[in-house]
């Protein structure tokens, strides 16, 4: 009983392959051609795109990140070919994690006191937790492994 049931499933399978093997090939509507798209879609115009939005970077501080003027000046202009082009675009609000740096210290209390400029002595990482970290500063020789 196990062995036919095998074997109806083998030959359905085998059937289904058959069919769609011999089945023509989906075709375009008669009439309808690539052209203009082909002929929008060039390295040159490709191009002048990537430099309108590099543009718009330069203009905003060198970002076009969420949330920032440069992201907004790069949707207007998106929508703007977009809406040249014959389409009507819509924006879709969505929410996101954001990481910014709203400030950040370091400071050597010992043996002499100095304090350290962010941008200029150090950087975060992006995503990095905030937090205060304090301890006694312990002398490693070259080499040394950490006990334990």
């Amino acid at each position: 009983m196990r062995q036919t049931r095998n074997f109806q499933r083998a030959a359905i399978a085998a059937t289904i392959g058959l069919a769609v093997s011999f089945a023509p090939p989906a075709l375009a509507a008669t009439g309808t051609t690539s052209d203009a798209l082909r002929s929008a879609v060039s390295a040159q115009n490709i191009t002048a795109h990537l430099q309108a939005l590099q543009d718009v970077a330069n203009n905003n501080g060198g970002n076009r990140a969420a949330g920032t003027s440069g992201y907004e000046a790069s949707a207007r202009y998106i929508e703007g070919r977009l809406t040249a082009a014959g389409y009507t675009p819509v924006r879709q609000p969505f929410t996101y994690k954001q990481y910014a740096t709203l400030g950040a210290t370091m400071e050597r209390v010992s043996p002499t006191s100095n304090t350290y400029a962010y941008g200029e002595d150090f950087l975060d990482m992006d995503y990095s937790g905030e937090g205060d970290v304090t301890a006694a500063v312990a002398a490693v020789e070259p080499g040394q492994r950490r006990p334990g």
